[in-house]
């Protein structure tokens, strides 16, 4: 069964599909279509194959399941510093908000791009992750409310 989700930044329903990628583990087969959002441009999955989403936690070491992600979503995450440097026309770099991190993958690279960067992740084990291993700013937390101040980033995604 497939799950059509709309844009999560601007909940457009319209899209541009970039790529369908398939990823095997456990014997499962999980399907990724990764879109672009028609109006505000952000980048995420769609088409998301519940049935399939499910087994991942049967079968998979939720740890080994980060790793694989992080890999396939490495080359969504260098597109989008490429996209901020297209936009960044200051001499400093900008202040990079991810809003659910998960074990801040994303922001890794972001910070080897010499962005300062924070993260905000509802899950406490991802977000434990990322702060022991990758050393970073990852507070956990299922609402923004109180965490930053107003308009204390370049960018949020």
């Amino acid at each position: 069964m497939q799950d059509y989700i709309r844009c999560p930044l601007c909940e457009e329903e319209t899209y541009k599909a970039k790529f369908i990628q398939s990823l095997w583990e456990g014997g499962v087969e999980f399907k990724f279509r990764v879109v672009r959002c028609a109006k505000c441009g952000l980048y995420y999955v769609n088409s998301q194959n519940s049935s399939n989403i499910g087994k991942c936690y049967i079968h998979v070491d939720p740890l080994k399941a980060m790793r694989v992600e992080a890999v396939y979503r490495s080359n969504i995450y260098r597109e989008g510093i490429q996209q901020i440097e297209l936009l960044n026309s200051k001499d400093e770099p900008w202040k990079i908000l991810d809003v659910g991190c998960a074990t801040g993958v994303f922001l890794a690279l972001a910070r080897c791009h010499g962005y300062q960067v924070f993260g905000v992740e509802s899950s406490k084990r991802q977000a434990d992750w990322g702060r022991k291993y990758l050393k970073l700013d990852i507070h956990c937390s299922k609402s923004l409310r109180g965490l930053y101040e107003q308009d204390s980033f370049d960018v949020v995604t």
